[in-house]
């Protein structure tokens, strides 16, 4: 899913900025490491500007140059999306999908989110044909559970639950394996595209979600194939991680709300695996949810 350029649409750089930047990835390619933290410097000044050069110096057959403008290139690429997740929940992003595809691009900066969208819009066009309200909620809500687990081959990954790769959408897709947050998030997204009302209850420790269509409500479990749980096995579950069920467990969730548990999730996983990189970088990128203002 790599190839497209997914940061904002700039014009193209004056002949003044393309001259300066030429001249700049001439000496990054200096064999000196302090010229070439200078000169990386430079350019993170110029900023997207750089971008399109930086791109092409990642093939050069200068290996210094290559790997330092790779190693720039995702560094710049990184700080457009912690700008653009702060962006994002500063003006109350309802639209779940694309929230979670700039927290994908944490962990691939050239993420092709067009790609990720051609399946989402695929499967929602096979939902498409497969659900109708008119059979009544339950069997519409089991139609939709068979096409994910059975159809697409979606579970929950109880033998490699702590790998990252399960709670990045863009994975999720890849590998069919998720936890209970990402797995929701499919359902939420699905739900988006077709209109139901489907929406995020932020349970401690097991994420559902709960269809509620002002009449009938069911709320159901994403990782364990879309069972549905009454509020005995809602209490159940959480007696299970030690916890005391309450009612209040079960309202709705904010897209913000999402978005901070599903970083939440990835920073505890890098601070167990001591991953120092990752884990600082997404730790910014839950502040920039948080303060997204």
């Amino acid at each position: 899913m790599h190839g497209m350029d997914n940061g904002p649409v700039s014009t193209a750089p004056d002949a003044s900025v393309e001259a300066r930047v030429g001249a700049l990835l001439t000496l990054l390619a200096d064999e000196d490491p302090r010229v070439g933290d200078a000169i990386s410097g430079h350019l993170r000044e110029v900023g997207a500007a750089a971008l399109p050069r930086l791109r092409e110096a990642v093939h050069s057959l200068n290996p210094t140059l290559a790997g330092r403008a790779s190693g720039l290139l995702r560094e710049m690429r990184l700080e457009q999306v912690i700008g653009e997740l702060s962006t994002f929940s500063g003006t109350n992003g309802r639209r779940l999908e694309e929230g979670l595809l700039l927290i994908a691009r944490l962990h691939d900066p050239e993420l092709d989110t067009a790609a990720c969208a051609a399946i989402l819009s695929h499967m929602t066009e096979d939902l498409m044909l497969r659900l109708d309200p008119g059979d009544g909620v339950d069997p519409m809500l089991s139609a939709l559970s068979r096409y994910l687990y059975d159809e697409q081959g979606f579970s929950g990954n109880t033998e490699d639950y702590y790998n990252s790769a399960n709670t990045y959408l863009h994975t999720l897709l890849e590998t069919r394996r998720g936890i209970p947050i990402s797995l929701s998030c499919l359902y939420l997204v699905l739900a988006q595209r077709l209109g139901l009302p489907i929406y995020g209850v932020g349970m401690p420790g097991h994420f559902l979600v709960k269809y509620d269509d002002g009449h009938q409500v069911r709320v159901l479990d994403p990782f364990h194939k879309g069972r549905a749980l009454d509020r005995e096995g809602c209490s159940r579950l959480l007696r299970g991680l030690g916890l005391s069920f309450d009612e209040r467990y079960l309202t709705p969730v904010t897209t913000r709300y999402i978005l901070e548990r599903t970083l939440k999730n990835l920073v505890a996983v890098f601070a167990d695996r001591q991953m120092a990189g990752p884990l600082a970088l997404h730790q910014r990128a839950l502040e920039a949810v948080r303060k997204g203002a």
